[in-house]
């Protein structure tokens, strides 16, 4: 059977919104963040990258955690292009840049994840969970790995509520575990065990 010219393009069509819809949920997971502090958007957040990721192949899984975390490290750590406006005149004009390679550099942090979770699945049924264990690990990496980077991390959507608290007794990468378990159970409904 051969293939017509709209065919691929169509893929491609579905792939890019796929994107942007990871990308949406990685900029409503960012507003979970302070100084917003919309914790509830965690759940539909992570639930729908987990949800699109179990139906990414490994490659497409990549990018979707490339996708998602660019999008939430621009949004949650846009206050760093503060610093190029002391001088703006001379130091203004790279503002941008630093945000962007800044999102970029941090997203491949939840890329390689999303990537080794599709490439080296479990039972189906717990793929989502798999994913959220992957996930906390790479936190944990990003957080320690060369003195470590570790701002936005999932914990951080507790920051003003009760639940914070929860933090001195497993620490920040436990909440964030749990946290990232609990959203992408939500993906579960409906796949067999």
């Amino acid at each position: 059977m051969q293939e017509t010219l709209a065919e691929p393009a169509a893929r491609v069509g579905r792939r890019g919104w796929t994107l942007a819809l990871a990308a949406l949920a990685g900029l409503g997971l960012s507003f979970a963040q302070p100084p917003w502090g919309l914790w509830p958007l965690v759940f539909p957040a992570v639930a729908a990258l987990a949800f699109m990721h179990g139906r990414a192949g490994a490659q497409q899984a990549g990018w979707l955690g490339l996708a998602a975390g660019t999008a939430y490290f621009g949004a949650g750590l846009y206050w760093i292009a503060e610093a190029f406006f002391v001088d703006a005149a001379r130091h203004g004009w790279m503002a941008p840049f630093a945000v962007l390679f800044m999102a970029v550099g941090m997203a491949l942090f939840w890329a390689l994840p999303f990537r080794i979770a599709a490439r080296h699945p479990t039972r189906p049924a717990l793929q989502p969970l798999w994913l959220a264990a992957l996930w906390a690990a790479a936190e944990f990496a990003r957080a320690n790995i060369l003195t470590g980077f570790p701002w936005a991390l999932s914990a951080y959507a507790w920051v003003e509520t009760p639940l914070a608290q929860v933090a001195s007794l497993i620490g920040p990468h436990g909440l964030g575990l749990v946290t990232l378990l609990a959203a992408c159970a939500l993906a579960l409904p409906g796949r067999r065990l």
